[in-house]
């Protein structure tokens, strides 16, 4: 079954890829024309709400989307309006549900703010310094989660009669309304495309699951599942429609254990259901998502799609249940790579999940990132969260936490370059010479620390100053440009699942959800660490530099002759080492930096919370960076997350943890994830693994990624690709087959420091 369920969705996927390479296709025209009908409509009233522009489209998708079902499959979504590698993302030119944010971000004439942006964005060729990434420039359009909680127990009847009791109507509600309608209909629609295949269908597995399609999809997700199947095809469904709907991408399948524990059991304790059908539905559940993305084809297969499994529940109960184990080992069991297996542990895990876990790494499934609740949950409250919203948390795209159905974070939507920021405000940039660009620099810097402050405390609270300036001043410009994102790009039914935006008849890109943060991913913390280390122990404590020397030495990228002073300040205490003055300088940058940030306003009327998740900037954004006084060269990799440096890394993991334990990752709500790479050996038993990932809890790190490699094998699959078809590696926010990544990256892989556990 699962064989030619596969084969169908490849099929049909690579044929309508293949149609879609063309610019006049089909399929294309079909888009053009849907998007024209909606233009006519638009420019008949082109500045009317964007609520309203949005339901227009809502019901030309509705009425013109082809529900498809593939026969070998119980589940129903693919309503055909989206290219197969868009999970809702509205990149795409034609995509219908994406035609307002296209139109309206054409007519946005804020351009100067847009240029100030663009003079420091990493992937402008025309860039003064290499200061961020910031997608989109305005909002963070993927890594959302919807409300699965509230879709569960209300069902979007039940939340269309919260909007219909609403004392008033506006644009916003009315438009969540006919989201809703949309919603329904499409289900109704994949109803009676079952009903009608089942007229000539003869197979009797094929008539199952059609049988099983028209009975669903005319109840769910009109109303809360009543069967584990039902909860099933209703977290696919809502997930799949809505981004088409909406044009966002919709990362999150939610937490499957928690959502549907009592179903299982409830349909177990019935006989309507079997373990062994559990297990048959749950893999045809999970088959899609690496099929329609071509995942084992691509160089770089993401399709940021996540579940979130394990942790705890709203009342802190632990989440460790039939399910958590038999999504892993249904996941396991076919060698997905998506959805991307987002675990929730912590110091007390039952000794069984922190095994399970492990021995799926011992046969090289890299496919693992274990969040730490202990941390992340108190990470969320501190930041402003109720405890029992915190402790429903997911996490977006890749471990972005978010309260699902209250927020959306923006997560993974500015990644601020920490080290590039760090060398221009000690060796500045050259004035440009357009007046326009000057006065953005000006405004965005101050003046390069050319002159040696008197004391190291002086020359850290002029790189804190610096910070300041720099993080008020870009976010201010962020602040301004996101502030019309909601007359841009609203999504109302999305908006509809998320606790606050009906009672406040605001979509959530204008506030209107109960927590309203935006993220800022800050890279490179180990080099800023070791980079401040050297300057107050080179140059103001044991005098081995001048200022002035070592300023000039790094300017000039450690030049022929400096190797001699580059190996000894690299013997400095750096971070990860267990020494404490290192230690307390880290703790004490951590905690000014992170209160920086959550000083600073977004467009929503709340704040920035920091992060150190990078996802692959490390590489991707430190190609571009400058050198740093902690011996790193032009161009070099950024240190990785929250972990060390590869200079001079602590071979212990244990010496590792010791350090990070004095650092406060509660204030970190964007979360902190440690990459760290163990070599695959017979010595490291599933207990000593098991035994490393509770430490690594223990310590208060909030999310570990684990990558078990023999390096030697890494090696031979770059000659011979051909026998290690199946090598999978943890990159960062993903994992991929090792032999179709880019050559720069398995050697970035291979490269990486071996840590030593046990």
């Amino acid at each position: 079954m699962l064989t030619l369920l596969a084969k169908e969705y490849s099929d049909f996927y690579h044929a309508l890829q293949d149609d879609l390479a063309q610019p006049d296709s089909p399929r294309r025209q079909q888009w053009n024309s849907i998007n024209e009908l909606w233009l006519q409509e638009y420019q008949r009233d082109p500045k009317a709400p964007a609520a309203r522009h949005k339901a227009v489209m809502y019901r030309l998708i509705a009425e013109h989307c082809e529900p498809t079902i593939m026969p070998h499959s119980p589940f129903f979504f693919e309503t055909v309006m989206r290219p197969p590698m868009n999970w809702g993302t509205p990149g795409d030119k034609t995509m219908c549900g994406a035609a307002l944010y296209r139109q309206r971000i054409s007519e946005d004439d804020r351009h100067d703010l847009s240029r100030k942006i663009q003079l420091f964005q990493t992937s402008n060729p025309e860039r003064l310094a290499s200061f961020w990434n910031i997608y989109g420039g305005y909002f963070d359009t993927d890594h959302h989660t919807p409300g699965y909680t509230r879709i569960f127990q209300l069902g979007f009847e039940g939340i269309r009669a919260e909007i219909l009791a609403l004392p008033a109507q506006n644009d916003e509600t009315e438009a969540m309304l006919v989201g809703i309608e949309a919603i329904l209909k499409i289900a109704t629609r994949f109803a009676e495309k079952a009903e009608a295949m089942l007229e000539t269908e003869t197979d009797s597995l094929v008539r199952r699951n059609l049988q099983m399609i028209a009975s669903a999809a005319r109840r769910i997700p009109a109303h809360p599942p009543q069967t584990f199947y039902e909860g099933l095809a209703m977290i696919l469904f809502v997930r799949e429609v809505m981004a088409t709907l909406d044009a966002i991408g919709l990362s999150v399948l939610g937490r499957p254990d928690k959502l549907l524990i009592d179903l299982y059991r409830a349909d177990l304790a019935a006989g309507r259901l079997t373990v062994p059908e559990a297990e048959e539905l749950v893999a045809q559940w999970l088959l899609p998502h690496d099929e329609k993305t071509f995942v084992r084809e691509r160089p770089w297969p993401e399709n940021s799609t996540c579940i979130v499994l394990g942790g705890c529940d709203e009342d802190g109960n632990t989440v460790f249940n039939e399910l958590t184990k038999m999504f892993i080992d249904v996941h396991c069991r076919m060698r997905l790579f998506t959805p991307k297996l987002n675990c929730r542990c912590s110091a007390d895990s039952p000794k069984e999940y922190l095994d399970l876990i492990s021995g799926y790494l011992r046969r090289g499934y890299n496919q693992f990132a274990c969040l730490n609740d202990d941390v992340l949950v108190r990470a969320l409250v501190r930041m402003g969260r109720l405890p029992a919203h915190a402790r429903n948390y997911v996490n977006g795209g890749c471990q972005e936490p978010m309260c699902e159905g209250y927020e959306h974070t923006a997560g993974a939507f500015y990644y601020f370059n920490m080290v590039e920021a760090f060398r221009v405000f000690y060796h500045g940039i050259p004035t440009p010479d357009d007046p326009a660009a000057a006065d953005a620099t000006a405004e965005l810097l101050l003046p390069p620390l050319d002159k040696e402050p008197p004391h190291f405390s002086n020359f850290y609270q002029e790189i804190m100053r610096r910070y300041r300036r720099f993080l008020e001043t870009s976010t201010g410009w962020l602040r301004e440009k996101g502030g019309i994102f909601s007359e841009i790009h609203p999504s109302p039914l999305f908006s509809s699942t998320l606790v606050g935006c009906v009672d406040s008849g605001l979509d959530y890109t204008a506030g209107g959800a109960r927590y309203n943060f935006t993220g800022i991913a800050c890279l490179g913390l180990a080099n800023i660490v070791n980079s401040l280390m050297v300057v107050k122990k080179a140059v103001y404590d044991d005098r081995l530099v001048s200022y002035d020397e070592l300023r000039q030495t790094v300017a000039d990228n450690w030049p022929a002759g400096s190797e001699p002073l580059r190996q000894q300040l690299m013997a400095l205490p750096r971070y990860g080492d267990d020494e404490p003055e290192v230690t307390e300088l880290a703790a004490r940058f951590m905690a000014d930096i992170c209160s920086l940030i959550r000083s600073c306003e977004n467009e929503r009327g709340e704040y920035y919370q920091p992060s150190f998740f990078v996802y692959y900037a490390f590489r991707s954004i430190g190609i571009l960076t400058g050198p740093t006084p902690d011996g790193r060269r032009q161009g070099e990799v950024l240190a990785q997350g929250s972990a060390p440096s590869r200079h001079k890394a602590p071979d212990s993991i244990t010496e590792v943890l010791a350090s990070m334990s004095a650092l406060d990752f509660a204030d970190c709500p964007g979360n902190a994830v440690f990459d760290f790479q163990l070599p695959l050996t017979p010595h490291l038993t599933v207990p000593i693994l098991s035994a490393t990932l509770r430490s690594a809890l223990a310590s208060g790190v909030a999310t570990v990624q684990p990558n078990l490699v023999d390096v030697e094998v890494l090696k031979d699959a770059q000659i011979h690709p051909e026998e290690h078809p199946d090598l999978t590696v943890r990159v960062a926010g993903l994992s991929a087959l090792f032999v179709n990544l880019d050559k720069g990256i398995q050697d970035e892989i291979i490269t990486r420091h071996l840590f030593q556990a046990g």
